[in-house]
């Protein structure tokens, strides 16, 4: 994920940035994202029953579930969101690959909460006056 973060950032010509946070809001996203994305892989594992064409048919649908959202769309044109989102691209698949490899959604939460606190902490930008209003 380092790496390509900082070939995103080669490309898109400026340095990703995430707003600040309290220390635990990446952890509570991490739980939220691992169970929203878990009723996905269960779901298709139980409607087509083979386990590896699930799991990557519910990163599949997590990222059509993007691609429809306005929001996340627009995000992707704004200089403050774009580091969120290419960290959250990268981690579906990532957790997806650690869900495959391990089976075991409380491993996926661990490894995707520390990831976040990392990229969050590391990379925060100080909040000032002039971006609040």
């Amino acid at each position: 994920l380092a790496v390509v973060r900082v070939q995103v950032q080669r490309s898109i010509g400026f340095s990703m940035r995430f707003p600040r946070r309290l220390w635990f809001a990446p952890l509570v996203d991490a739980v939220y994202l691992e169970v929203h994305w878990g009723f996905y892989r269960g779901a298709l594992v139980v409607l087509l029953g083979v386990f590896y064409v699930a799991v990557f048919a519910a990163l599949i649908l997590v990222y059509l579930e993007w691609a429809a959202s306005p929001f996340w769309r627009r995000g992707w044109r704004r200089e403050s969101q774009v580091g969120v989102r290419w960290l959250r691209a990268a981690l579906a698949l990532l957790m997806a690959l650690i869900y495959v490899l391990t089976r075991n959604l409380w491993v996926c939460i661990a490894v995707h909460g520390l990831v976040e606190l990392i990229f969050w902490q590391s990379a925060a930008q100080p909040e000032t006056i002039a971006a609040r209003s």
